[in-house]
C-alpha cells in the first residue's frame, strides 16, 4: 500500500521524559494492569507540552486480550506513520504518545519504505488500558 504525505489525517503529540521539573505534568503513564508507573526518584519526569507534534495515519495492526495474574488485559496495538524529519527521527520506545484522545506507550520505531526511502517512520504502539 503507497501512502503519501497527504494521507497523514490525524494529530498526534509525542511526549519525552525530561529532567526538568514536573510542573503541569501530562497523564500519569500506566502498565498493562492499569497501575500508575512512578519514576524513580532520580528519574525524570514528563514535560508539560508535547516533543513532537505531527501529522500521521493510523493502521490498527491487532486487537487482543489476555489474562495475566488473574486480571483480563485488552490492548490495541496500532501502527502510525508519520513524515521523517530531525525531530520524528528522535522519538524512540520511552517516549509516550497522545492521538485519537487514548494514551499509547511507543513499542518501537523504524523507516518505513511506503512513501519512499527516508520520508516516512512507523512507530507501533500500544493503547494504554
Amino acid at each position: 500500500m503507497g501512502v503519501g504525505i497527504g494521507n497523514l489525517d490525524r494529530r498526534v503529540a509525542v511526549y519525552r521524559y525530561s529532567a526538568a521539573g514536573g510542573a503541569g505534568l501530562v497523564a500519569e503513564t500506566r502498565n498493562a494492569l492499569n497501575e500508575a508507573i512512578q519514576p524513580e526518584p532520580a528519574a525524570a519526569v514528563p514535560t508539560a507540552a508535547p516533543f513532537v507534534e505531527a501529522w500521521a495515519a493510523r493502521e490498527d495492526m491487532s486487537d487482543k486480550e489476555r489474562l495475566a495474574d488473574g486480571v483480563q488485559l485488552a490492548g490495541l496495538q496500532t501502527r502510525w506513520l508519520v513524515a521523517s524529519t530531525p525531530k520524528t527521527r528522535t522519538i524512540a520506545a520511552n517516549d509516550v504518545m497522545v492521538a485519537d484522545g487514548a494514551t499509547w506507550n511507543i513499542t518501537g520505531v523504524k523507516e518505513s519504505l511506503r512513501g519512499g526511502r527516508h520520508r516516512l517512520l512507523e512507530i507501533t504502539t500500544v493503547e494504554m488500558v
